[in-house]
Order: C-alpha cells, then structure tokens, then sequence
C-alpha cells in the first residue's frame, strides 16, 4: 500500500472512532436532539448530517476524477491539524453534483471531532443574506456573526459565486473576510462551479491570488452524481 492509500486507511480508521457523529448512533432522543442542534451550530444542515470520511468511503462513485480529488482531501484530512495550523484550506470547483460540497462537509466534521477549535460552514448566498438580514435588525448580532467568519479556524464557504454580487458592498464585504481570514492564517474551504478565470472578474485578481496561494486547487468535471426524484418513488 502506498503512503496515500495508508493515510487513507488512518483517516478513514479515526473516522470510524467517531462513529457517534452520525445521527442513528445517537442513543436517546435527547442526544439525538442536541447532535443535530450541534451540527447547525456549525452550519452542517440535516442533508449533510450523516456524511463523514467513512460514510464517503462506503459510497463513492466510480468516477475516476471523483476518485482522484476524494484521494486529494484524504491527504489533506490526514494532516488537517498542520493544514488549520498554517492557515491552509482548498479549493474545490467544478461542475455540479460532483460531491464538493459533501468533501468539504467530511474535512469539517473530522476537523469538529478533534474539539480543538471551531469550523462553520455556510452558502456564500446565505452568507450575504445574514450579512445584510442581521445588519438591519439587529448590528450587535452582525457583528457577532460577522467576526465568526473572520475569526473560525476553519471556514468553509459553499458555492462562491452563487451569490448576487450586483451591490458593490457584496465585494467589499467578501474581499474583507477572506482578506482578513489570509492574513491571520485562518484556514478557508471554498466550493464554487466558476472556473479561475469567471472568479476573478467578479472578485478581482488581488483576492483570488490570495485564496489560490494558501489553498490548494482541485478541478472536479463530469456528470452530476445526483439521481432525479422518480415517479414511483412518490
């Protein structure tokens, strides 16, 4: 065995220890209920809420470039202390439904699992929304939320680009965090379907120049691995 497919086995064996991250091993109903108020908290909402390393090992597809990025993350889970440490995050994009989303969700709950330090993880179209929701309503709470996302080991910022970026304090608000975030090496996931070149004529050369050296870049391409809803399935 190679030494990937040994950190693999490590990862995937931690993984296992923690098999209470999933929901049907919680025992009570108040556990239950308190796992899943824990997962939101983090931003891991109940599709999500059963995904790990392990889980994606029993399920993942035969697409080989899927394969290959999973191999990638692997990696990067199997040094994630050294990775939030230094401040060093990825970048998954691609097209859609091809599991970047649900990678991104396994480093955070294996980063959760070691408690040494918080991770959030949220849509960058619900991140605007918060933003601009609790500014009007209520400034302390945004203020709140906002330096979470500035301040979080690890933040994981779901479908960049997916957000309405018309409103020119949307860019501003955007190159802040993530400005800040790089230069306290805080480490930073992003998941988008734009390609390098879409990124920066939205949020400028100087920005994403700054996420792609403290992140590392993986392509994911092919067909989307969701299957549609059927009739009899109703």
């Amino acid at each position: 065995m190679d030494q990937t497919g040994q950190q693999a086995t490590q990862v995937a064996g931690k993984d296992a220890e923690y098999q209470n991250s999933g929901i049907q091993e919680q025992k009570t109903d108040y556990e239950k209920a308190k796992f899943l108020r824990d997962l939101a908290f983090h931003g891991i909402d109940k599709r999500f809420q059963n995904v790990t390393v392990f889980s994606i090992e029993h399920r993942l597809p035969g697409n080989e470039n899927i394969r290959r990025n999973w191999s990638a993350v692997k990696g990067y889970i199997s040094n994630i202390e050294r990775h939030i440490e230094q401040g060093e995050g990825l970048i998954l994009a691609g097209s859609y439904g091809t599991m970047k989303t649900t990678m991104s969700v396994a480093v955070l709950r294996h980063w959760l699992s070691k408690d040494k330090g918080g991770g959030y993880l949220v849509p960058m179209a619900t991140m605007i929304d918060n933003l601009y929701s609790m500014r009007m309503a209520d400034r302390e709470e945004a203020a709140r939320y906002e330096n979470r996302l500035r301040t979080t080991p690890l933040l994981v910022i779901d479908d960049l680009g997916a957000e309405n970026t018309a409103q020119d304090w949307i860019l501003s608000k955007t190159d802040s965090i993530i400005t800040e975030r790089y230069n306290k090496m805080k480490a930073t996931i992003i998941t988008t379907n734009q390609k390098p070149r879409d990124l920066e004529n939205t949020y400028g050369g100087r920005i994403i120049d700054r996420i792609k050296s403290s992140c590392v870049y993986l392509e994911f391409n092919g067909a989307s691995e969701r299957k549609p809803l059927n009739l009899e399935d109703i």
